[in-house]
């Protein structure tokens, strides 16, 4: 058997007979069979440590975000890649995301305010000085969070900081943009249809001899006035979409327009006529989207993957 061999070749090439207490455990069939089940049960762990990552650690399950984006997206393509190979003549728009960035910080949120009163607590537990020592001060658990109020006391006396939470705020006013300072604000326009009004990014076909950039820039000096200054940091589009225009029986070929929008940065400077324009969060923006469009488009799932908090 294998097991003799082996011991004979260790042995410089003499056999030597095995005792009793010395033959081996199992037969080599046996030791086939034993290994063989050492690999499944391998197998089988490996599976089963897989199946734990799925899970997220807070007993949610992973890759959902990325599904509901697939969910999203593949229809998207796919209906995108049919219309092309029936030959549909498209029209170039471009769309402006015009934002205003965040004016002040966001509120902390419960556990970052957890977070640094234990880290307050932990830095204490380093080199001991002796007392008195004007570079130590001594902490204990009862020692309150400083809080925004806490600071405000240490500004100087004729210093006063803007409100957090503005008056538009408080009377939900969506046409200036002293409004949602912690969050970004888009610039949207009104129009109307069939459907009623609505508020959608401006939007506007791009001319012979213009670039994508030049006709956004348009755009926005056409719905919102000159005195609006803005700034972009790329000459590429942000998003990308399309949509079927209605035709005529008659008519064989199909026509589309493809929409590129484009983000572009408020800089200073304020909209000529205010109650035609209006400063939405995300949120609202893709609520009226859904109250126009409906949960069956894509249009809400498309501006909320774009647009950012």
């Amino acid at each position: 058997n294998v097991q003799r061999r082996c011991l004979a070749k260790k042995s410089g090439g003499k056999s030597k007979k095995l005792s009793a207490d010395e033959e081996p455990a199992m037969t080599y069939v046996e030791m086939k069979a034993a290994a063989k089940e050492k690999r499944r049960q391998m197998w089988d762990d490996r599976r089963a440590n897989q199946a734990r990552r799925r899970v997220h650690r807070r007993n949610r399950k992973r890759g959902t975000k990325k599904a509901e984006f697939q969910a999203f997206f593949g229809p998207f393509e796919e209906e995108y890649d049919a219309l092309n190979r029936r030959g549909v003549q498209w029209n170039i728009r471009v769309g402006a995301v015009l934002e205003r960035l965040p004016i002040v910080t966001p509120d902390e949120p419960e556990w970052e305010l957890e977070y640094e009163k234990l880290r307050r607590y932990l830095d204490n537990w380093g080199p001991e000085f002796p007392e008195g020592n004007p570079f130590y001060e001594p902490w204990s658990e009862s020692d309150p969070n400083e809080t925004i109020e806490d600071a405000m006391k240490l500004l100087p006396k004729k210093f006063k900081p803007a409100p957090r939470e503005t008056e538009a705020d408080a009377t939900g006013n969506i046409n200036t943009l002293d409004r949602a300072l912690k969050q970004r604000v888009y610039l949207t326009v009104k129009e109307s249809d069939e459907s009623g009004d609505s508020w959608e990014f401006p939007t506007t076909d791009v001319r012979e001899g213009e670039t994508l950039l030049d006709a956004v820039t348009r755009s926005i000096k056409e719905a919102a006035g000159p005195e609006l200054e803005i700034y972009t940091l790329s000459n590429a589009p942000m998003a990308f979409d399309y949509r079927l225009l209605p035709t005529n029986k008659t008519e064989e070929t199909l026509k589309g327009e493809k929409i590129f929008y484009f983000r572009i940065t408020y800089d200073e400077g304020d909209v000529k006529d205010p109650s035609k324009c209006a400063w939405l969060t995300k949120e609202e923006i893709v609520k009226n989207a859904l109250d126009k469009y409906g949960n069956d488009s894509h249009i809400p799932k498309l501006q909320h993957y774009h647009l950012s908090t």
